[in-house]
């Protein structure tokens, strides 16, 4: 549109519906993911389907009234600057506020499940949060986490993060938020189930399972894990019966978002 001088020329519902059918072109459906390790806190966009880098589309948003008057139908704003830079790498900034669509998904890979939740729990945006993925086992950088090390992590995430048993304020916010319709817990297989793309995945790269009677994307170990995993949220689900149908286990089949993970 900034060859076309002719543009501001045209009728104004038909530039608004220019920008429309632009944004959602170019945004897609994006993945936008809050990574948390000992040395570094990351953010990042990406297409959810393929992982290729995110388009900016806020900063195309700003261009001009249109742009932002067609922009607020469809996204609302994010901001990473309540992240805070950890021990040894810094937070890279840039610019710290994003575009959000009504059908992206806030993906968090932390260690404790707390310190990226505490510092978005703190934003007013993660209020509108409607899709939110937490990764709770990657074999793929982690090859060996076993079964005694997952039911040691997995004890030590319950008592921290006191996810359904009286929950702190920070996981009340999301966990009774009207705008939550998803709520994933995320198993990355390991790398040679990713080769073999063993199932469909939907727009997001995941594909869903049940964790109990069905975990067929990975070894018997595997299965063991995600199933020990699962119960021990599941049993906590029964006094939370309309959070309960929000939740599900997926398995993430982008084989770029594979190296993201606590264990690396």
């Amino acid at each position: 549109m900034a060859t076309f001088h002719h543009f501001p020329k045209l009728p104004t519902e038909l530039r608004l519906e220019i920008w429309r059918v632009y944004f959602a072109i170019c945004h897609g459906t994006q993945m936008h993911i809050f990574l948390s390790t000992a040395e570094e806190t990351r953010y990042l966009s990406q297409d959810a389907t393929t992982g290729a880098e995110g388009h900016d589309t806020l900063a195309v948003a700003k261009l001009c009234a249109d742009s932002w008057a067609t922009f607020q139908e469809s996204f609302y704003v994010g901001d990473r600057s309540s992240l805070p830079p950890q021990t040894r790498t810094s937070l890279t900034r840039g610019e710290d506020r994003f575009a959000i669509g009504a059908e992206d998904m806030i993906y968090i890979i932390d260690s404790e499940f707390t310190h990226i939740l505490v510092a978005l729990s703190f934003t007013s945006w993660f209020s509108h949060a409607q899709r939110v993925a937490f990764q709770i086992c990657n074999f793929h950088t982690h090859p060996d986490l076993g079964v005694n090390l997952i039911v040691d992590r997995v004890n030590r995430w319950i008592r921290r993060w006191g996810f359904f048993h009286g929950p702190a304020k920070y996981n009340q916010r999301m966990l009774t938020s009207p705008s939550l319709q998803q709520l994933l817990f995320v198993v990355v297989p390991n790398e040679e189930i990713l080769r073999t793309q063993y199932s469909k995945p939907n727009i997001y790269g995941f594909a869903f399972f049940d964790p109990i009677s069905l975990f067929d994307p990975g070894s018997m170990e595997e299965g063991t894990v995600v199933s020990i995993q699962a119960q021990m949220y599941i049993l906590r689900l029964d006094t939370c019966p309309d959070l309960k149908r929000k939740i599900a286990y997926v398995v993430d089949a982008v084989p770029d978002r594979a190296g993201f993970s606590v264990y690396a």
